[in-house]
C-alpha cells in the first residue's frame, strides 16, 4: 500500500504486488527472477539501492543472481564511497553492472526513518505526505 501511495503522483512508476503473492521469505534475487519470467529477456531490469546496501550485497541471499539479473543503480548519500574492487572479490563483474548516482543532499535511510517514527521525531518532507498519513493511520513503526 505504501509503495502505491508513493507512486500515485508519477505515471512513470508502476508499483508491483509480486512480493505480496510470493511465499516468504522475500529475497531480491527471487523477485528479480519473477520479473524476468514475467517480462521476458527485454527490457533490461534496473535495481535501485543505496550505497550502504551495495556494501552489504555480498551477504545477501544469492547476490550473484542479483548482479546477473539486473543492472544496479546505486544512489550515493553524502560522504559515502563505494569500493567496487573490494566488492568484485566476492561478486566478479559487478563493476560493469553498477551505475553510481549522486543522490540528493539528504543523509536519510529507511532504517533512520523507522527509528525517527518509533521515537516520535518528525519525518515530514522525508516521506510523501500520503505515505506518512498511512503510517500514522495504521500505527506502523510506533508512529502516532
Amino acid at each position: 500500500m505504501m509503495v502505491q501511495l508513493a507512486c500515485a503522483d508519477n505515471p512513470a512508476f508502476i508499483p508491483s504486488d509480486i512480493e505480496i503473492y510470493s511465499e516468504p521469505p522475500s529475497y531480491t534475487a527471487d523477485t528479480l527472477r519473477a520479473f524476468r519470467t514475467l517480462l521476458g529477456p527485454k527490457p533490461e531490469l534496473w535495481f535501485v539501492l543505496g550505497g550502504d546496501a551495495l556494501a552489504s550485497l555480498p551477504r545477501w541471499h544469492h547476490p550473484e543472481h542479483v548482479v546477473e539479473l539486473a543492472r544496479l543503480a546505486v544512489v550515493m548519500r553524502p560522504g559515502m564511497s563505494v569500493d567496487l574492487n573490494a566488492l568484485a572479490v566476492h561478486l566478479p563483474g559487478i563493476a560493469d553492472r553498477v551505475t553510481l548516482i549522486d543522490g540528493p543532499g539528504l543523509d536519510i535511510s529507511s532504517s533512520v526513518l523507522r527509528q525517527r517514527l518509533a521515537s516520535g521525531q518528525p519525518v515530514r518532507y522525508q516521506l510523501p505526505d500520503s505515505v506518512l498519513e498511512y503510517i500514522r493511520a495504521q500505527r506502523l513503526y510506533g508512529a502516532m
